[in-house]
């Protein structure tokens, strides 16, 4: 799912300057193996979920193959390469990409992600978010935070102000948000 606001009353601007000024995309095909991947899958069909909050019981079942998520699932969620191939991403643009987990939709764009003003990553998972907050760290993309929190909580700490997000997207996180 993909949201943007537009940029003149109601139209997208598909003028030759703004087409200049689109964000180019890369390839992301994070490396695996069948060893990963059974390890994803035994994760999976045999999942040992605990806790009493919504945020308790994702992590149970996230954190045994949070660090293994991207390879298995970049493979498996065949929509997520189309949805950010197709997102309308402009230079300058502020990008919220809720229910973002590990930051993987980031990947799609490598070092260009330095040319969106602000890119946050919103997600309730703490093992993903952790993820996600050294993959930051390790691209050094100082336009990016990570924030742990619920992506329904309009006054989370972290997120844009209300009225500047260009670009909001939710892939693969609509079932899993309360």
């Amino acid at each position: 799912m993909v949201s943007t606001r537009s940029r003149k009353e109601g139209t997208e601007d598909d003028s030759p300057a703004a087409k200049r000024a689109r964000i180019e995309r890369v390839e992301y095909n994070p490396p695996h193996s069948v060893f990963t991947d059974m390890q994803v899958l035994r994760a999976m069909w045999f999942p040992n979920i605990k806790g009493d909050t919504h945020q308790e019981q994702l992590e149970s079942f996230y954190k045994t193959q949070a660090h293994l998520y991207d390879s298995y699932r970049c493979r498996m969620l065949h929509g997520r390469k189309p949805l950010v191939k197709a997102m309308p991403a402009n230079k300058g643009d502020v990008w919220v990409d809720l229910g973002g987990g590990t930051g993987s939709n980031l990947e799609f764009f490598g070092a260009n992600i330095n040319d969106f003003k602000k890119v946050v990553v919103v997600d309730l998972t703490p093992s993903l978010v952790q993820v996600a907050k050294e993959r930051v760290k390790a691209k050094k993309w100082a336009n990016v935070d990570v924030v742990l929190g619920d992506a329904t909580d309009q006054k989370l700490e972290g997120l844009p102000e209300a009225g500047t997000v260009d670009l909001l997207t939710i892939s693969y996180a609509l079932t899993m948000i309360p």
